[in-house]
């Protein structure tokens, strides 16, 4: 309600120099700098700022970080996927509508290990609350590829599918000695992996009939 309501699951804890934050927003800051989801003590978020541009805060509350204008516009008061991706030498800044499909923007620095605790999603402390809606919120101990990033766009995927292929779908020129790698499935204790040049082959192969 911008006021006074938020989420917090005070037994979070991870440790980290990667990592995504993600959530879909319909709304806007209630004031300057609210923050979508954020990690206490450090102050770790993915927030408002005091433009209209998508902001995070990183490397023990650098200015480097938070100060940061060069991310993506967000818009007020309709749905929107928030996503910013940190690694040790970028953060990426994305954002996701339905008409305008998804912009990115880099702070090509460098980001440091940092502890976070307390997760807190739509607001960071004082006034600095969103006014809106939240919804489908993850946080990733790791850095997700724009890739990775469409495919949250879709929706949550059936996790008992095999995920986020690398190299990625459709890339070309492929070294020969490339080693292949994949998120399983949720329930899965093995996976089959089929060769060819020609799709329809491939996508009805099976273990009993191989093509």
């Amino acid at each position: 309600d911008g006021t006074s309501g938020y989420i917090s699951i005070p037994d979070f804890e991870l440790t980290t120099d990667t990592i995504t934050f993600v959530a879909w927003v319909s709304g806007w800051k209630a004031n300057n700098w609210a923050a979508v989801v954020t990690a206490h003590p450090a102050r770790l978020e993915m927030c408002f700022g005091d433009n209209n541009t998508l902001h995070y805060t990183w490397n023990n509350d650098s200015s480097a970080t938070w100060s940061w204008t060069g991310g993506p516009v967000v818009p007020q008061d309709s749905w929107a996927m928030l996503a910013v991706t940190i690694a040790t030498d970028k953060a990426v800044a994305y954002v996701y509508t339905d008409e305008g499909g998804l912009t990115q923007a880099t702070n090509a620095i460098a980001h440091v290990q940092q502890t976070l605790n307390l997760l807190q999603i739509g607001w960071s402390y004082e006034t600095r609350y969103v006014r809106g809606i939240i919804d489908e919120v993850a946080v990733y101990s790791r850095a997700l590829t724009e890739e990775e990033i469409l495919i949250l766009t879709k929706g949550p995927k059936d996790p008992t599918l095999a995920s986020a292929p690398s190299p990625a779908n459709e890339a070309t020129d492929v070294p020969r000695d490339t080693a292949l790698s994949w998120l399983p499935g949720k329930f899965a204790a093995t996976h089959d992996v089929y060769f060819g040049t020609a799709f329809d082959s491939i996508d009805a192969a099976t273990r009993a009939n191989p093509m």
